[in-house]
């Protein structure tokens, strides 16, 4: 395979995850972890789409505290796809914000819960909490991603959960 037809399955792929996503948190926000804690997740404050190739492309990024980003679902209605969304994922009263790029998946600019380090505690403490709430953020973004992938391999629920989509965009104003 070609590097260029990787990276344009990889962005198909990617922006299918995020307006899957986008609609999954419209609908049903709350997600189950592996290890059987629910969390849930919100896409809010920042859309980014795109639509075009090469020298048409056009991106138009959609911020504010409007929760349903209505530039945004308009351009979903255009034909435009998501290129970047921020989400915010909720667990155990533990805040945790990302913003996913449909390019190549990845999770930028992570924004973790506070830390209020003990002045009796260990040095590393703080580095460990840390790298436990990076692991917690990682496990949430792991169940999401497999559980768009499991309904993405299956060709009859993935083209009822897109009439759904498509519904759910059309109603947008």
């Amino acid at each position: 395979m070609s590097e260029g037809l990787a990276l344009t399955t990889d962005m198909m792929l990617g922006q299918e995850f995020l307006t899957w996503l986008w609609f999954r948190s419209d609908n049903d926000r709350v997600f189950m972890g592996k290890d059987g804690v629910s969390f849930t997740i919100e896409v809010e404050q920042k859309i980014a789409v795109m639509g075009g190739e090469g020298e048409n492309t056009e991106t138009a990024t959609c911020s504010g505290t409007n929760a349903r980003l209505a530039e945004a679902r308009r351009g979903l209605k255009a034909g435009k796809k998501v290129h970047r969304e921020l989400v915010s994922f909720s667990r155990d009263n533990l805040g945790f914000q990302t913003m996913l790029h449909a390019e190549d998946i990845t999770l930028c600019s992570v924004r973790l819960p506070p830390i209020e380090p003990d002045p009796d505690a260990d040095p590393d403490a703080v580095l460990l909490e840390r790298v436990y709430l990076i692991e917690l953020l990682y496990g949430m973004f792991e169940c999401l991603f497999t559980e768009f992938m499991t309904l993405r391999m299956d060709a009859r629920t993935w083209r009822d959960i897109c009439r759904k989509m498509s519904d759910w965009i059309m109603e947008s104003n």
